[in-house]
């Protein structure tokens, strides 16, 4: 079905790809499904082993995980709003290591760019500051040449070395002169980024479809691990349709602006700006869940307006409406707060302004990625009937009574009952242009193969209510 190298630019984004072919496993299921990323406690059963594991019930995941371990704190959330959807954990294990030299700031070695005009001030001392430079905490002593009553820096060795300098930093002694960090002292740490730790984790969940996968990892390596994952498996030979949940922390509303270039360029992904006060594990798994159960009443309902109940947030932390529409417009899910301080999640999105190919979106709560996965889902179920037996491919008009024959326009029969179902749903509408542009047409190129082109239309979520008032007497 479509075309197998990739979606046409001209298509109405967002929009999917469906490929079905003999491989049985191609038709999938429906069954909702929900990944949880972490990482068990050290000496528990799980422990750096890899691969999903299905959750059963918190006690046995308490033995395998352990209490401690952010798998399960974000489980037992998600248990509480949401206990039917099948839960899978993983651990974050990357299947390679790198080893690379870090600076841990600590000034080693400097040069030094002395004043060459005699001064009537000594600047001799031992432990004097400079300014500048990205670290902090350096100090040093000075020596100095008397010349009658002028004076001259002689020389500036390192006091104190401080912590978070870089080399090529340039610090500044009043009276002094100018001093260039030349060598800091450096670690050896052997690990891996998390943008290689996403994707070899995700690596080991094979053609399991889950539509949500919810973690802690946020920077913006991760999103980008995660990203690179996501074009491999939103595409005709993969059609493995998940979304990432995930929470930043912060302290600020300027340090949650400054962390949203991670993920501004991303696509599915939901981000929560957690305040410090609350648990950014518990926040993911009440998010997932809520998304999660809405989600599945129907993928058209708004996501947004619950009460998250995972504790108070205080005045301080609390941001008003124009900070959460600046938040907003960065890519963040928002979450305000009623006058007690209890957070309630406001409005969900999913990635950027503008899609990963720069096409703009007319959305703004940009949750048509859920439309668009279950509308796929469901055409993919309504079409495996005739590549999961076998059957004869003949053209239009040539059909027998066989059960064996199947022409273009069946399959057409098809795609139009199926869109139909859609509609009733409140997935989609206006069937009357997707019956009008829909094409179906055996290929010239390639032998067995049936090409649809389908352009659908999604329903809208009821967002907001303009109500122009004009009263008079």
């Amino acid at each position: 079905m479509a075309i197998i190298s990739g979606t046409p630019t001209s298509y109405t984004k967002p929009g999917v790809t469906v490929n079905l072919n003999i491989n049985d496993s191609t038709s999938g299921s429906n069954q909702f499904l929900v990944l949880v990323m972490g990482n068990a406690t050290s000496g528990t059963t799980m422990y750096g082993k890899t691969g999903p594991y299905l959750f059963t019930t918190l006690d046995q995941l308490a033995t395998d995980f352990g209490k401690t371990s952010d798998i399960y704190t974000i489980i037992e959330q998600y248990q509480i709003t949401d206990s039917s959807t099948s839960l899978y954990a993983i651990n974050l294990i990357a299947t390679n290591e790198s080893t690379s030299t870090v600076s841990n700031g600590n000034i080693k070695s400097i040069t030094s760019n002395l004043n060459s005009t005699a001064s009537a001030t000594d600047p001799a001392g031992t432990g004097i500051t400079a300014t500048g430079g990205s670290g902090t905490g350096a100090t040093f002593d000075v020596t100095s040449t008397p010349s009658s009553t002028k004076f001259l820096p002689a020389s500036v060795v390192i006091n104190n070395p401080g912590t978070g300098y870089k080399v090529g930093d340039t610090l500044t002694i009043t009276g002094v002169g100018t001093l260039t960090v030349v060598t800091v002292d450096e670690t050896t740490v052997t690990g891996v980024t998390d943008d290689v730790l996403m994707e070899q984790t995700l690596a080991t969940i094979g053609d399991i479809e889950f539509d949500l996968v919810v973690g802690t990892l946020s920077s913006a390596a991760a999103i980008q691990g995660w990203q690179t994952y996501a074009e491999k498996t939103w595409s005709a030979t993969s059609e493995l349709y998940g979304i990432y949940i995930t929470a930043k922390q912060a302290a600020s509303a300027s340090a949650f602006v400054t962390a949203a270039a991670d993920f501004t360029s991303a696509d599915k992904t939901v981000v929560f700006p957690c305040p410090m006060s609350l648990s950014p594990t518990r926040l993911i798994g009440q998010a997932a869940a809520e998304i999660a159960t809405r989600t599945q009443i129907s993928p058209s309902l708004p996501l947004r307006s619950w009460a998250l109940g995972i504790g108070v947030v205080p005045l301080t932390e609390r941001m008003p409406q124009s900070v959460l529409d600046t938040l907003f417009a960065n890519g963040y899910s928002t979450i305000s707060y009623d006058l007690a301080g209890n957070p309630t999640i406001q409005r969900t999105r999913i990635a950027a302004t503008q899609s990963a190919t720069g096409d703009a979106l007319n959305d703004t709560s940009l949750e048509t990625p859920f439309q668009s996965a279950y509308a796929a889902k469901y055409f993919r179920t309504q079409l495996a009937p005739y590549t999961s037996n076998p059957h004869i491919l003949v053209d239009d008009g040539l059909e027998t009574p066989s059960i064996y024959m199947v022409s273009p326009s069946a399959v057409k029969g098809t795609m139009i009952h199926a869109y139909q179902d859609l509609v009733d749903l409140g997935v989609c509408t206006d069937i009357k242009s997707f019956t009008a542009s829909l094409a179906v047409e055996k290929d010239t190129q390639v032998i067995g193969r049936l090409n649809i082109q389908a352009s659908g239309t999604l329903t809208w979520g009821l967002n907001q209510i303009a109500l122009n008032l004009s009263l008079s007497k």
